[in-house]
């Protein structure tokens, strides 16, 4: 029997730190910033960790 896996398949990060909303001067649009979280070890290009944004209306 042989089993194969990816590491992106079974690594679970933490959370981004430091995740930031700043509404954008007469727009309805926001700026999004966040930093990798602490336990994610560097250097981040060696697994580098792909995000991804759910928006949500009112």
């Amino acid at each position: 029997y042989t089993s194969g896996f990816f590491i992106r398949d079974i690594i679970k990060p933490d959370p981004p730190k430091n995740l930031q909303l700043k509404p954008l001067k007469n727009s309805r649009q926001v700026e999004v910033s966040w930093e990798y979280p602490e336990t994610w070890s560097t250097p981040h290009s060696y697994f580098s960790l792909t995000f991804s944004i759910q928006v949500q209306g009112k």
